[in-house]
């Protein structure tokens, strides 16, 4: 207990004391708020890089594929055409090592399309067109190997299963690549380039 001698000090000094408390309590408190305000914006801020960086991952993937689709259909158109100066062994070895390049990046691209797209009609799109391209290659070797075995009608369906299945995995990516975000810049730029 306080004694009597001090009561008429500490009652002049109370409103003082008191304030005082309020004003470290009231600054204690804004910092505490202003913590969490800034701890807020901070995780939105990672969380919006992370996907950020996660869209870049998919786009890259979906270009990946784009490409390896556009080889398939360039290596096709060009298997009955030799360039000047160049032998069918030459032309098919420039071929193979388009097709060879572009193995190790469908891999990745392959995985990071199942593991982040989490939408497997792009990946079924792709294996779609592997499996009607290899058949379209399959028939025009037999064919090559054994003139007249393959009809031109059976050959032109196998192309033509080749090329729908070509249009149809370009025209959902490109509504995937204009719905899921809007691409940044250089996303913008390198698909327009393969759009041509």
């Amino acid at each position: 207990m306080v004694s009597a001698a001090f009561l008429p000090l500490l009652g002049s000094f109370a409103p003082d004391i008191i304030n005082g408390v309020f004003a470290l309590v009231g600054v204690g408190v804004g910092t505490l708020a202003t913590s969490r305000v800034q701890r807020g914006q901070q995780e939105d801020t990672h969380r919006r890089a992370r996907e950020d960086a996660r869209q870049d991952r998919i786009r890259d993937a979906y270009m990946t594929v784009l490409r390896a689709a556009l080889a398939y259909n360039r290596v096709a158109a060009q298997q009955s055409v030799v360039r000047v100066g160049e032998t069918v062994e030459a032309r098919n070895q420039r071929h193979q090592a388009t097709l060879t390049s572009l193995a190790e990046t469908l891999t990745t691209a392959d995985l990071v399309l199942r593991l982040e797209d989490n939408d497997p009609e792009i990946v079924d799109l792709f294996s779609t067109l592997t499996k009607a391209y290899i058949g379209y290659m399959t028939e025009r070797q037999i064919n090559a190997d054994q003139p007249g075995s393959i009809d031109l009608p059976t050959l032109q369906a196998e192309e033509r299963v080749m090329l729908d299945s070509l249009n149809a995995l370009v025209l959902t990516m490109r509504q995937r690549l204009g719905s899921n975000s809007s691409p940044t810049a250089v996303s913008r730029r390198r698909w327009q380039v393969w759009r041509r």
